[in-house]
């Protein structure tokens, strides 16, 4: 990946670095620690190219009608939701994603016979049997202990700030107070 002044002038750029010296074009992303990182990336399309991976993965998944609530919930967190989890860490769901998640999650949750087609973004509608805001309550309460998404990536979310706030000290931090300043906050506006 070229930055800085290789990024303005890639003729500058130093051969035999990597294969074929195949830099990452504009708008291309790399993995590094399974994130993405590139010059003018579309942060939406890579997470929903994700999000088509994974549900290509829970569309092969057998007997989801065999399944109770807690089965379909269990299979839900573990890899559904699992598989999610992790960008969580370092990026903002946007919430045309979001709503694709939990249209298939209700479809997984709440139909007959679920069916989640891999090539189409999103599930159909399907009809709770549990009012939704008892759904989320325990099982011993009466609900049927789901997990509600997007109080979970808000409170990852959340979490950003705690780990800033840590008195830890940390190269990341010195960067994002270099960015932070009041200086630049105003001109940013």
């Amino acid at each position: 990946l070229l930055l800085g002044k290789l990024r303005r002038d890639p003729s500058r750029a130093p051969t035999g670095v990597i294969a074929n010296d195949a830099w990452a074009a504009e708008g291309e992303a790399i993995r590094v620690l399974g994130a993405p990182m590139g010059n003018d990336i579309d942060e939406t399309a890579w997470l929903m190219s994700k999000y088509r991976q994974i549900k290509t993965r829970v569309a092969r998944w057998p007997s989801l009608h065999r399944l109770s609530l807690r089965g379909r919930n269990l299979l839900l967190q573990s890899i559904y939701y699992g598989s999610f989890r992790f960008y969580l860490y370092f990026m903002i769901f946007p919430d045309t994603l979001q709503r694709l998640i939990d249209s298939d999650v209700k479809q997984i949750l709440w139909a007959n016979t679920p069916l989640i087609k891999s090539k189409e973004d999103g599930s159909k509608a399907s009809r709770r049997y549990i009012h939704e805001r008892a759904s989320y309550l325990p099982v011993t309460e009466g609900g049927g202990g789901l997990m509600h998404w997007r109080s979970h990536c808000d409170a990852f979310y959340a979490q950003w700030m705690v780990r800033y706030f840590d008195p830890r000290l940390a190269p990341w931090k010195q960067v994002l107070d270099h960015y932070t300043r009041d200086q630049y906050i105003g001109k940013a506006l």
